[in-house]
């Protein structure tokens, strides 16, 4: 008797629910940050511009720094990108990134500020998402512990090479203080 006057009630509770709007069940909070102005501007310098696409390791790569799209390749051969295109294209590709940030920022609860949001952009641009994925990685775990000190400059040197040379030294030092000081 008992368990059927529950199982009446919980009925009308969701009954009464879809009528009243009485919410069944918590939105889950979701960051929703993206890529600010003044950081558009330091990857642009960060990167530096060419007009004409170039083969960077892996990849055709043009204007900022950005993946060529297979469709214009030939066409951003013969006649170049634009300040202008490039900055838009730099723009898009950002998207997926700042998507990915902020699902790990949801993921992994935390509290970041925009401009560490956008040090982790600038990352990641160069870097690539796979930091994300690694549970127990040094850059993984600085940022999920809310480092800024000694573990996050040390985890973010451990990212300064390039085809095998520390090339990277003054892009990670901007990034860790953009990271921790907001400049």
């Amino acid at each position: 008797m008992l368990k059927r006057s529950l199982v009446g009630l919980l009925a009308a509770v969701l009954v009464l629910g879809l009528f009243v709007g009485i919410p069944l069940k918590a939105e889950a909070a979701s960051s929703d940050f993206s890529s600010s102005d003044k950081l558009v501007e330091v990857l642009k310098k960060m990167e530096g511009f060419s007009k004409k696409p170039y083969w960077d390791v892996s990849q055709w790569t043009v204007g900022y720094g950005t993946k060529c799209p297979s469709d214009k390749l030939e066409q951003y051969k013969a006649e170049g990108i634009t300040k202008a295109e490039a900055t838009e294209l730099l723009k898009k590709d950002l998207k997926s990134r700042e998507n990915r940030i902020n699902d790990f920022i949801d993921e992994h609860k935390l509290k970041l500020k925009q401009h560490q949001f956008d040090a982790l952009v600038s990352f990641t641009y160069n870097c690539g998402t796979k930091w994300m994925n690694e549970d127990d990685g040094m850059f993984n775990n600085a940022v999920r512990s809310g480092d800024v000190g000694n573990d996050l400059l040390y985890a973010m040197v451990m990212w300064c090479s390039a085809s095998g040379e520390y090339i990277l030294i003054d892009r990670r030092m901007c990034e860790a203080n953009m990271y921790i000081n907001g400049k």
